[in-house]
Formats: structure tokens, sequence, C-alpha cells
């Protein structure tokens, strides 16, 4: 299904999750932490991760709109969701 889509190879967190995320109080900076598995992966990767590991605190129609702007692949996401 992947290879449908065509997503692009990049540079990734690779555990991309609430608790790797750390934001200051005045929210001016925000630093990802736990680099370990970071490394090449599809792009949209981190952020299907965050999706899962988040749990309820995104709503579908967020992530659907943020994964179709993240892959610029509307028409083969609307594809693998109906």
């Amino acid at each position: 299904m992947l290879k449908s889509v065509k997503l692009p190879v990049v540079f990734c967190h690779g555990d991309l999750k609430p608790s790797n995320i750390l934001l200051q109080a005045n929210n001016e900076k925000l630093w990802l932490i736990d680099l370990e598995l970071a490394g090449p992966n599809y792009r949209a990767f981190d952020l299907m991760k965050l999706f899962r590991t988040s749990g309820e605190q995104f709503s579908v129609k967020t992530k659907i709109i943020l994964l179709i702007h993240t892959t610029n692949e509307t028409a083969s996401i609307r594809t693998m969701l109906s």
C-alpha cells in the first residue's frame, strides 16, 4: 500500500510521541528528545507514530487533514480511507 502513495524517504525522528516533545512554558521553543531511533523513513512516519501514541488527543478529521498536508497525496489518501 505504501508504494501506491509514493511517499519519499526522509530523515525522521523515529520515536515521536508526546513524552519525547518538550515545550518551553512560554511556547517559544520546542525540543525533540530521545533521538536514538532517528534515521531514514517514509515521510509522515513520525506523524502517524505521534497519532498512534497520543490516544484520542487528535480527532480523526485532524489526523486526515494533517496526513493529506504532509503527504501531498490527496487522491491516494482518499482511496486508502474508502
